[in-house]
């Protein structure tokens, strides 16, 4: 045989031992590999068991933690937070936006009976811009998409202890049903029961156009929703609409540009917490009253270390 040829044959059978052993898996390899998926099931299985503990501590806990701080709170010797408080439809279906019409009444009362101020969003956006003296305690009502259930429900209430809210509409829903979310399907007050709320000193505020996810429109499209709303509303009860809420607490830094070039002094978000300052006047904390909390969660709400329990739950 040529040498040529031989070399050529012992190449190709030098790289066929070479392909043999690559797929050939060591003894140790193997090992290793089975360990770490091992491992990996353990830490899946552990993740499983941390999540499932936590459901069935936290309804155990939480209600042992929030009465043991509000103990505190009342010995604490600090100023009380101004908290912005974020309802929806007041009903008793037990869905996520809902929320019993009777312990609101005993909410109220609440307030009422430990002297609280009431204020507005833009009534107390105004005191941040201007450093005014707040008065302490208050807090801040917001009612977000303007179900007609505020009018039954909500308005009577306030108007016992002299109290205003604000209430954030989407106005193509206007006299329409709550289309825009599959969890409830109420109606939406009506052009007429905007007019006559604003006269009496309830605070109208824009929930965009149609409550979409605006930070998937484009700019185009999300200052139509943001711009168009506000003018609707205005022609509407002839008085300047000074806030805004972002729909679904949905927002990024250029819904923010949006929202102000449009000429709201403020706007509300859903981000967890009971202080604000002047730096957060457009994206304002507020804390959601929801079906499942109780009127002790509420006084834990108006104390100053309803945050550090936020932090401790992740609720």
């Amino acid at each position: 045989m040529k040498p040529g040829v031989e070399m050529t044959e012992a190449a190709e059978k030098q790289n066929k031992n070479r392909g043999k052993m690559s797929t050939e898996v060591s003894p140790h390899r193997k090992q290793m590999g089975e360990k770490m998926i091992h491992e990996q099931k353990l830490e899946a299985i552990g993740r499983m068991a941390v999540g499932t503990a936590r459901s069935l501590i936290k309804p155990v806990l939480k209600p042992a933690l929030i009465n043991t701080l509000n103990l505190i709170s009342r010995l604490l010797p600090v100023r009380s937070p101004v908290p912005i408080f974020a309802y929806h439809s007041l009903d008793e279906s037990g869905s996520f936006l809902s929320f019993s019409p009777e312990i609101f009444r005993r909410q109220m009362e609440f307030l009422h009976s430990r002297g609280y101020r009431v204020y507005t969003v833009s009534e107390y956006t105004k005191l941040l811009y201007e450093g005014g003296e707040m008065a302490i305690p208050a807090v801040v009502l917001t009612f977000d998409d303007g179900f007609a259930n505020f009018l039954t429900e909500a308005a009577p209430v306030l108007r016992k202890y002299g109290y205003r809210a604000t209430v954030y509409i989407p106005t193509d829903f206007i006299g329409r049903q709550s289309d825009f979310t599959s969890l409830v399907d109420l109606p939406i007050l009506s052009g007429n029961e905007i007019r006559k709320l604003a006269e009496e000193g309830f605070e109208i505020g824009s929930h965009s156009r149609s409550h979409p996810n605006l930070t998937r429109l484009t700019p185009d499209q999300a200052r139509n929703e943001i711009v168009r709303s506000k003018v609707v509303l205005e022609d509407l009860t002839g008085k300047e609409v000074r806030t805004f809420c972002y729909p679904r607490g949905d927002y990024n830094r250029e819904i923010i540009e949006l929202v102000k070039e449009a000429g709201y002094q403020a706007a509300v978000s859903l981000r967890p917490g009971n202080r604000n300052s002047i730096a957060d006047t457009h994206i304002l904390h507020r804390i959601v009253i929801g079906p499942r909390d109780s009127i002790e969660y509420f006084r834990l709400a108006l104390g100053p270390l309803f945050n550090l329990y936020y932090r401790l739950f992740k609720i």
